[in-house]
């Protein structure tokens, strides 16, 4: 049994993330299973299984999810999956909930707008009720003929997931660019406080401060970062992923510089310090592209 601390119910979230929806959906069951009270992992796996198109098995978790704790976002895919159901009315009900708990709810407004406008009848339509043929059948009622030739374009239950699929990879083509830039931007100021701190400890040569070797540090800790947060978003796993690549990558560059520099046993000094500083350095930047984003 999974150990009911999270770590599996944010692994199935970053799976979700990215698109991959039978796993999320296998690792969320686990966070489920491990801890039946944990109300985001239920929220998580009601929007999972909305994605794979299971409307019933969605509706049963987000409903356990709001049973166990009220949240505005729990309301609005639950109200997501009744109109995925046609149970329209539910629907409707459930995103007026969310917008209850946060009024401020903007895809919840978005919705009720939408569905509103969509059953508000137009004033030169006439209703159901007086639209009538000769013969006293209401138009478009049990007995009208169906269309020929069947309706146009793929299933509702297949267009919606193929736009919940499209909405996944825009946002994870969002989060690389975002982790590009803030890596970009943030690499060069983590890299030149440690060159700071090297000085000061004596182990960066005093030539790193000529203007080439500013130049050479900023230039290598924009790459530097860029890959982080590149990997940051490629990986969708925020914060986590932040820290590895951080780690991972300043342990060999501390230990490159080390060797380089002729440090001999203190390139493993200079290893760890390195993937001490750019393991934080990994981890902030996982959460500013998690923030500039959002969760699913």
């Amino acid at each position: 049994m999974e150990a009911p601390d999270g770590v599996t119910r944010d692994e199935g979230l970053s799976l979700l993330k990215a698109g991959r929806i039978d796993e999320a959906i296998g690792v969320l069951g686990k966070a489920v299973a491990a801890d039946p009270s944990d109300a985001v992992a239920h929220m998580y796996m009601g929007i999972a299984c909305h994605q794979a198109g299971d409307g019933p098995r969605a509706a049963r978790h987000l409903e356990e999810s709001i049973r166990l704790q009220e949240s505005p976002r729990a309301y609005y895919n639950l109200g997501q999956v009744y109109e995925s159901l046609s149970r329209l009315e539910d629907a409707l009900a459930h995103y007026r909930r969310a917008l209850v708990l946060d009024p401020n709810y903007a895809k919840a407004q978005e919705a009720i707008q939408r569905m509103e406008s969509r059953t508000a009848p137009s004033p030169d339509e006439p209703s159901a009720e007086i639209a009538k043929t000769a013969s006293g059948v209401p138009v478009g009622g049990p007995y009208a003929p169906p269309p020929v030739g069947g309706e146009s374009g793929p299933p509702p239950w297949l267009a919606r997931q193929i736009e919940e699929q499209r909405k996944i990879a825009e946002q994870q083509r969002l989060m690389m660019k975002s982790g590009l830039i803030y890596g970009a931007v943030c690499g060069p100021l983590v890299a030149l406080f440690m060159c700071v701190v090297g000085t000061y400890f004596g182990f960066a040569p005093v030539a790193v401060w000529s203007f080439l070797g500013v130049v050479i540090v900023i230039a290598g800790g924009a790459v530097y970062g860029g890959i982080i947060g590149f990997w940051v978003g490629l990986t969708c796993g925020g914060e986590d992923a932040g820290l590895l690549a951080g780690a991972v990558l300043g342990g060999a560059a501390g230990l490159v510089i080390g060797l380089v520099t002729g440090a001999g046993v203190l390139s493993l000094v200079y290893a760890v310090c390195f993937a001490l500083a750019s393991g934080a350095a990994g981890y902030f930047l996982g959460q500013m592209v998690d923030a500039s984003i959002g969760q699913v």
